[in-house]
């Protein structure tokens, strides 16, 4: 009876360790899908901020452009 008794608490620690490291994993899982919610939040304002202007000149026209028109 004693060595059945020891194989049910030996049965019971071992789903609890499995149930600990199961939450472990599923806790970091968890932090994992936050921060890549968080990058793609971040990502996709900066996309919608983003104004187009049209053509912007990158150098102003010299003078030689300038006296030919």
């Amino acid at each position: 009876m004693r060595y059945a008794h020891e194989l049910f608490l030996r049965a019971v620690l071992g789903v609890i360790k499995v149930t600990t490291i199961i939450q472990v994993r599923l806790t970091a899982f968890c932090e994992l899908n936050k921060a890549i919610d968080i990058n793609v939040l971040i990502s996709s304002s900066r996309k919608k901020h983003k104004t187009s202007t049209g053509v912007v000149p990158i150098n102003p026209p010299n003078e030689k452009e300038e006296s030919s028109t």
